[in-house]
């Protein structure tokens, strides 16, 4: 079971890379955003927003979290 221990914005700042996007993004001659941490809707339609990670993960019909 996934409970409050977890540290989901540890998480997020694991796997949120925007010095790699801008890297990248430099390199194929693209602008990068201006923001780094801004709220996001994924392929699942539902919203993500970096400094409530917590949301998300409960957003889901299934999940563990209470």
């Amino acid at each position: 079971m996934v409970g409050a221990e977890v540290d989901y914005t540890g998480i997020v700042n694991k796997v949120h890379r925007p010095d790699i996007f801008r890297e990248v993004a430099k390199e194929v001659g693209t602008a990068a955003p201006a923001e780094d941490l801004k709220k996001e809707v994924f392929f699942d339609g539902v919203e993500f927003d970096p400094g409530d990670p917590e949301k998300y993960a409960k957003s889901f019909a299934v999940n563990s979290l209470a």
